[in-house]
């Protein structure tokens, strides 16, 4: 008795094809490419080249072309690169140069801290015109070095300048990481182009998790703190607010002022 196998369906002879990317109606176009694209190293052409052979457009007919947002891909085993790329009218790129007003009298203002919250309080202050007063209980950044050398190699802790306190505040010797997900609390790109401007690398712009390090994030500091020096913010190291000073009585009541003691003596 013949025995028969039931057939396998044939397989359609159809091979699926994988589809360019495309330009939304935003214009926006996003690639993902291996480790080794020339693209990333920041090179305008390497840029047009790409999206020229992604989208098959000859380059001389490519409209103008810039990247937005570099992030990584590391699902599923294979680290690639994702780029946000603006296909069409574009801005010319160049970081914005925050200024400062001239030369401002001694505020009323007083900033507590001088962390990354107190520093770009006084900047703001400044762009507006509004001399304050900086008062921080830590060094400034070089004598704040020799104090965190001190804490790793013998383990002495300096209470008042370590990695916590002191110009610049916690991140400036703890990798200056700039990532945040409060997008919704003002405008995040600002800080970016400040810190571009004084010297922090323009790559923080488009890097999706942007990254200074603390190897150049204290001279990023240290620029800042003397560009607002000059147009009259005055900053005050050593000094530990101790007290808040209150004027008037119930729904009259205000800040009148605050009471610091120096850090050493003391007094």
């Amino acid at each position: 008795m013949n025995s028969t196998k039931p057939r396998k369906k044939k397989q359609g002879s159809h091979r699926r094809v994988q589809q360019r990317p495309q330009v939304n109606a935003e214009g926006m176009l996003e690639l993902k490419v291996s480790l080794d694209e020339p693209a990333l190293s920041g090179d305008a052409s390497a840029l047009k080249e790409l999206v020229s052979k992604e989208l098959n457009i000859p380059l001389q007919e490519l409209p103008p072309v810039q990247l937005l947002k570099k992030s990584i891909d590391a699902r599923r085993g294979n680290v690639l690169f994702l780029l946000l790329i603006k296909v069409g009218e574009v801005e010319e790129y160049q970081v914005r140069h925050a200024s400062l007003k001239p030369k401002m009298q001694t505020g009323r203002v007083v900033v507590v801290g001088d962390g990354p919250a107190g520093l770009f309080c006084a900047f703001r202050l400044a762009q507006q015109g509004i001399a304050c007063i900086v008062v921080e209980r830590g060094k400034k950044v070089q004598p704040r070095r020799r104090d965190l050398k001190l804490l790793n190699a013998r383990g002495g802790v300096d209470s008042n300048s370590n990695y916590c306190f002191g110009e610049g505040g916690a991140g400036t010797y703890s990798d200056g990481k700039l990532y945040t997900r409060s997008h919704k609390r003002g405008s995040v790109r600002d800080v970016l182009e400040i810190l571009a401007q004084y010297g922090a690398p323009e790559q923080i712009l488009t890097d999706a998790r942007p990254h200074i390090g603390s190897n150049l994030l204290p001279q990023i500091i240290s620029a800042m703190r003397e560009a607002l020096e000059a147009v009259g913010v005055q900053f005050c190291f050593g000094e530990q607010m101790v007290d808040v000073l209150i004027d008037g009585e119930q729904s009259e009541r205000r800040v009148a002022g605050i009471v610091t003691e120096d850090v050493e003596t003391r007094e």
